[in-house]
């Protein structure tokens, strides 16, 4: 059996790792020139670290671990809604979860491929694919066959034409982000998260490896009046002046990696991802927004899922497919309304709906059934025999 990959994310890192060390010849491509560090940070949950760990590559996380305790809230005129510690809340989900910078997080990946396996500067242009191969066409004038092809080249997938046409929905946000030291907002603490509640915005700031902070802050804007580039810190902190001074200390502090600032687009999930020979897995399949910090034990867990699948019927690699699209699309959606439900919860322009938070459970009591250990075994045991 071989692997197409396209798409050197941690949706694509992730599968060609798991391919490598199951001994199934794969390659993996993106249009990049290099794997460059897009800017932020992200969450590996409970369930993406067990999923990461099942496949044999959690090892490399272990020194950038940082124990998160506790969260603290605030509200639209900066008095506190709740300081809550995390004990209770890991227990539910049956573990810590890690915030770590994404540039780092998709190297770390990267060091554990062959080199044979990765190749940049290769963009894709076309699949055709009939019932026994695909083959995937690149702009550079060659071409690779392989007996699956995977889409793992994000929201705006050139793969995804080939299985469906599902588009995009714009979020009415905007999305800034980055990382920074501590040191430069030092009322933020080294094991806490800090969550600030504005009218129509709020900001979000954790603690990761190296005594630095990684924070994101969605703001509800028609995307037409998203600054340029070069002047989008400048609009954020003009966005922000009236409000909370600690959001105002951590958006102006000199960035420590790359600060990003887009407008926020989500892909819900698709209820076929697969024809016979290709599939999608990460954000060209479902595409969530950040308040719920899915987005990457989603794509880890898509590569999970279809690698078993693969193993469980490598004489049939059509039924493969089908069993992944089964196993995905209910679990996807499902977390997809969440994303949206929380999004517009936390996001919007009622006061007293935006400070009527209780707790953490309040916040997160529909998503830990489907991110607890429970919700791993079950998975896990559907790829068990009979």
């Amino acid at each position: 059996m071989k692997l197409v990959i396209i798409g050197a994310g941690i949706a694509g890192l992730t599968l060609a790792l798991a391919c490598q060390r199951a001994g199934i010849e794969v390659k993996l491509y993106d249009k990049a020139k290099k794997l460059r560090h897009i800017g932020g940070g992200l969450l590996l949950w409970p369930h993406g670290i067990r999923y990461l760990t099942e496949l044999g590559l959690a090892d490399c996380l272990t020194p950038y671990r940082v124990s998160v305790k506790g969260c603290r809230m605030v509200g639209t005129e900066g008095q506190q809604i709740f300081n809550a510690d995390y004990t209770s809340f890991y227990s539910l989900i049956g573990g810590e979860v890690l915030p770590i910078d994404r540039g780092l997080f998709q190297q770390l990946l990267a060091n554990q491929l062959a080199e044979s396996i990765l190749e940049l500067n290769k963009q894709c242009i076309e699949v055709r694919h009939d019932a026994h191969q695909a083959t995937v066409l690149f702009s550079d004038g060659t071409q690779e066959s392989a007996d699956v092809v995977v889409g793992a080249d994000g929201i705006y997938s050139v793969i995804r034409k080939y299985v469906h046409d599902h588009v995009t929905e714009y979020t009415n946000n905007c999305w800034w982000g980055g990382i920074a030291e501590r040191k430069y907002v030092p009322s933020l603490v080294s094991d806490e998260v800090f969550v600030a509640i504005g009218k129509g915005k709020m900001c979000i700031a954790w603690p990761i490896h190296g005594d630095r902070f990684m924070w994101y802050l969605p703001i509800k804007m028609p995307e037409k009046e998203l600054a340029p580039k070069e002047a989008g810190i400048t609009q954020v902190q003009s966005l922000c002046a009236d409000w909370n001074e600690e959001v105002q200390r951590i958006i102006s502090a000199p960035a420590s990696a790359q600060r990003f600032h887009l407008p926020l687009y989500t892909l819900s999930p698709h209820a076929i991802r697969s024809t016979s020979r290709i599939t999608l897995i990460g954000d060209a399949a479902h595409a969530l927004g950040p308040i719920l910090g899915q987005g990457a034990n989603q794509a880890i867990e898509d590569a999970y899922v279809l690698i078993h699948c693969l193993q469980n019927h490598v004489h049939s690699i059509p039924r493969a497919l089908q069993q992944y699209d089964i196993l995905r699309h209910e679990r996807a959606q499902r977390l997809f309304e969440l994303e949206n439900q929380s999004a517009t919860t936390m996001i919007n322009d009622d006061l007293a709906a935006l400070e009527a938070f209780l707790d953490l459970a309040t916040i997160y009591q529909d998503l830990i059934p489907l991110v607890d250990e429970k919700a791993y075994q079950i998975l896990k045991n559907s790829f068990l025999p009979s």
